[in-house]
């Protein structure tokens, strides 16, 4: 079990962070001294993701839980 979640995790990561970059890059107006806040809310998303890996995956779109969680750090590290 906890290979198959690592291995689709990876999987997830590999297919879906360019994707996931570009939507939180919008988030700060595609402005790139966000680089590496951006950089570190993605891996905090995906370390969510391992934790919660049973609350969504069998979403259809677990992707779009992925990107969410990581926009909604992005947010909150921005208001800080």
């Amino acid at each position: 079990m906890e290979t198959e979640r690592n291995q689709r995790l990876k999987q997830l990561f590999e297919e879906h962070y360019q994707a996931i970059y570009r939507r939180c890059f919008w988030v700060v107006g595609f402005n790139p001294q966000y680089h590496h806040l951006i950089e570190d809310c993605i891996q905090d998303a995906f370390v969510k993701a391992t934790s919660h890996y049973d609350d969504y995956k069998d979403y259809e779109n677990p992707v779009g839980w992925i990107a969410i969680t990581a926009c909604n750090k992005l947010k909150s590290e921005l208001r800080q």
